[in-house]
């Protein structure tokens, strides 16, 4: 008897899940350090932001991979209007200050379990559950201790 093929072998998955536990760990203890300070979130405008720190996560090597996952095939900026199917075309996640334009718009996305992507693949919870965090501690809204 064969044992069926699953989409990630279990050693992967565990894998998956250490490094977005870890995502998550680093964003929960970046948002909850006890430095009262304002998060910084101005850049020179020469800068494209992509290699900008905020909340213990920097833009392109822990967050944009997400986004381009899950968000970019309908909401990146380069995208033509006919290939976002439907997404408003001033709402993109391909750079840190389109994802930080609209905070409340992505928070809010991202709570609706099942509303976006409209299609495969999904975000698991967790990915999920740190993405809000991230957004929460960057814009400095939610619960900070």
């Amino acid at each position: 008897m064969t044992t069926p093929r699953t989409f990630l072998a279990p050693s992967r998955l565990f894998a998956l899940l250490v490094v977005l536990s870890a995502l998550g760990f680093a964003l929960a203890t970046a948002c909850v350090d006890g430095d009262d300070e304002d998060i910084d979130i101005t850049q020179d405008p020469m800068d494209d932001g992509k290699d900008q720190v905020i909340c213990g996560a920097e833009f392109e090597e822990d967050l944009l991979p997400f986004f381009d996952t899950y968000c970019n095939r309908c909401h990146a900026g380069d995208l033509e209007p006919e290939y976002r199917n439907g997404a408003p075309e001033d709402l993109n996640f391909d750079t840190l200050d389109g994802v930080l334009d609209q905070p409340a718009r992505l928070r809010a996305s991202l709570l609706d379990d099942g509303g976006q992507p409209p299609s495969a693949p999904y975000p698991l919870a967790t990915e999920r559950d740190n993405m809000i965090a991230w957004i929460d501690c960057a814009t400095g809204e939610g619960a900070r201790e």
